[in-house]
């Protein structure tokens, strides 16, 4: 059956065409059906609704619009169904053209409340379900178009949030995510970036969490945040990782913690490994830990403690600082930081083993290498050797006396004198020296009661002449051994 309106003249229009029902005034108005009848041994007929070709203007549209009433009617558009095969595509394509295609637009209505969900979703099947892409043409002569994912700006409340996730399975390894940016072949132009910001806020802004995935029974996932490697002549990108600065005039930037989680009841914690990679024709890269610069308060610390065991019988963790392995070996600095302020600067001390150290061992074991001591040495307790019976010197005083003139000494006679001398004690070790020669005269001293030293200058009356000292100064050193 053919029905349709006539053809124009040489220079009219053809007729239009209405297929309609009438209104109603008490119930629904009619409804219109179009199908075409069912077939044995064939195909069902298709039907095909085309807008005629044009050569003037944009060409005709063609419209479907549900009915308006209070809650508006449904657009259901189903391809066929296969009872033997696949079932039937739904394929919408927008118009060619000779400068651009036309676009596509789907978007669910305008609503003074909420305006409706839009669900783009394939269907669930007994074996799998189907794939969706979703994706820009190609280009020939150009840039290919972009993808713009984004909620709407919301007034009276908060934006909408946007949500990627791979479905869950009961086989094999699940589903993998990758975002990956573009890549360029054009000689020295730049991949494309791949950006991962929080949003803001007018308080906080919004955090970022990466985080493996739960192993249920065994291992969580592996993270590995790296730059890739470098082409045939460059360098491996650089990596960052930072807190932002601070805001305003007291805002303080963030903190970095570098961890490994807790373990369970039976288990070891896991290892922090800071390193820089081998090198092969050029240096290996150095490691730096600087605690940045501050104007009010002390310094910031910078703490490295080995672990505690609790453990009995165990050792807790050594602390191994080593300078690094050449033609040369490299050297190992230790020193305090330095004082800047006017007038009086105090540098800072270096305290080793001071609170816990059964021993503390400076210097090649084999004995065969210098240990250089520059300044003022001060020691409580000092030993030398290893033997058995080495002396430990537990104190070392010395005194010097103020300047003057033995009485002249004639042969088998003597003269003594004490002295002063703050922490000596019966049982002390003394010696005495004179600032002068003493000829063949002799000294001998002595504690005789604490804090005191007798000094004697004997005469052993070896020739028949008196003996006679210029003036000078008397040392008397006292030391003892624990």
């Amino acid at each position: 059956m053919s029905l349709q309106t006539a053809n124009a003249g040489t220079s009219g229009v053809s007729g239009g065409m209405t297929l309609g029902t009438g209104t109603s005034t008490n119930g629904a108005s009619g409804s219109i059906a179009m199908s075409t009848g069912a077939a044995t041994s064939g195909a069902g007929g298709a039907i095909t609704l085309t807008v005629g070709d044009g050569d003037t203007g944009a060409g005709g549209a063609m419209n479907l619009t549900a009915g308006k009433s209070v809650t508006g009617g449904a657009l259901r558009m189903t391809a066929g169904q296969g009872t033997g095969g696949s079932g039937g595509h739904i394929v919408m394509t927008s118009g060619e053209g000779t400068t651009a295609s036309g676009a596509v637009s789907i978007s669910s209505g305008e609503a003074s409340g909420v305006t409706g969900e839009m669900i783009v979703a394939t269907g669930s099947g007994a074996n799998a379900s189907g794939a969706m892409t979703l994706g820009t043409g190609t280009s020939t002569n150009g840039a290919t178009g972009s993808i713009s994912m984004t909620t709407g700006a919301a007034t009276g409340g908060a934006g909408g949030a946007i949500t990627v996730t791979v479905g869950d399975g009961d086989t094999g390894t699940g589903g993998a995510m990758t975002l990956t940016a573009g890549r360029t072949t054009a000689a020295s132009a730049v991949g494309g970036a791949m950006s991962l910001t929080a949003g803001e806020g007018a308080g906080t802004g919004g955090a970022v969490t990466i985080t493996t995935g739960v192993g249920t029974a065994t291992n969580s996932g592996t993270m590995t945040l790296a730059t890739a490697a470098a082409g045939t002549n460059g360098n491996s990108g650089a990596m960052s990782i930072k807190t932002g600065a601070g805001g305003g005039t007291t805002g303080n930037s963030g903190s970095i913690e570098l961890a490994t989680g807790d373990s369970a009841t039976a288990g070891a914690t896991g290892d922090v490994s800071i390193t820089t990679g081998a090198a092969t024709g050029g240096n290996g890269g150095d490691i730096s830990l600087l605690v940045g610069e501050g104007d009010t308060g002390n310094g910031g610390a910078m703490t490295l403690t080995a672990g505690k065991t609790t453990a009995s019988g165990a050792t807790g963790g050594d602390l191994t600082v080593k300078a690094g392995q050449g033609d040369t070996g490299g050297d190992l600095i230790l020193d305090a930081g330095q004082g800047t302020s006017v007038g009086v600067a105090y540098t800072g001390n270096i305290t080793v083993g001071v609170d816990n150290a059964a021993a503390v061992l400076v210097g090649r074991s084999a004995n065969d290498g210098r240990v250089l001591l520059s300044g003022m040495v001060e020691a409580f307790t000092f030993k030398i050797g290893r033997q058995d019976h080495s002396g430990l010197m537990d104190k070392h005083l010395k005194v010097d006396t103020s300047s003057f003139t033995v009485p002249l000494l004639y042969p088998s006679s003597k003269y003594g004198f004490s002295v002063n001398v703050p922490g000596a004690a019966l049982g002390d070790i003394v010696q005495v020296s004179f600032s002068s020669s003493i000829g063949e005269l002799y000294l001998t001293a002595h504690v005789s009661a604490a804090d005191t030293v007798r000094v004697t200058v004997h005469n052993p009356g070896h020739n028949v002449e008196a003996e006679q000292l210029p003036a000078g100064v008397f040392t008397v050193v006292c030391t003892s051994y624990a």
